[in-house]
């Protein structure tokens, strides 16, 4: 539209109108997709450092449909060539799957041979949705609050570990944020 076809209004004749609340609640929807398995085709990467000095490769891809080969969104995930382990001895989520991407792809766990390969193949990756309490929002040990959304409730020790998506959604409202965490890289099915 021109410039020259537009109006002035009073806004003392609009002051009091209000969006309507289902738009209010589109136009906030989390940008997340459902917990599933998901074909990842790399967009970006950047190599980073930590202030700890953990280094790693910070990954962007495109979150697809394997069996239409629609986007369903943006994922980020880090990858470490670096063995990072947890307390408990088990290799840190950047670690593993590092090494399973290169194993996906059949390739030497080198940095340069993994993300070669990584952009010019799809992988496959199973995320999970994940709810995170704001900041003060702690369980009774002083942690913060991680759910998963699936496809019912579960209750571990006491605690809920995971919830349907029209629970997730009465607690995105009360101020939770949902995230997608990829737990997992294996072949693309295509």
């Amino acid at each position: 539209m021109p410039n020259d076809a537009l109006q002035d209004l009073d806004i003392t004749t609009i002051a009091n109108e209000v969006a309507s609340q289902e738009s209010m609640t589109e136009a906030n929807a989390p940008r997340t997709f459902p917990t599933g398995f998901y074909n990842l085709r790399r967009k970006d990467m950047k190599a980073q450092q930590a202030p700890d000095g953990r280094q790693f490769l910070h990954y962007t891809v495109d979150v697809l449909d394997p069996a239409t080969g629609d986007r369903r969104g943006t994922g980020f995930f880090d990858a470490s060539w670096n063995e990072y382990r947890t307390a408990a001895g088990k290799l840190t989520k950047p670690s593993a799957i590092f090494r399973q991407i290169a194993a996906t792809l059949g390739v030497k766990p080198s940095v340069g041979d993994v993300d070669g390969a990584f952009q010019n193949a799809l992988v496959g990756g199973f995320f999970t949705q994940t709810l995170q309490s704001p900041e003060g929002m702690t369980d009774d040990k002083g942690k913060r609050l991680y759910i998963d959304v699936g496809d019912k409730d579960v209750t571990r020790d006491g605690r809920t570990v995971k919830i349907t998506q029209s629970g997730a959604n009465e607690l995105i409202a009360s101020g939770l944020r949902a995230n997608n965490y990829l737990q997992s890289v294996s072949k693309a099915k295509v």
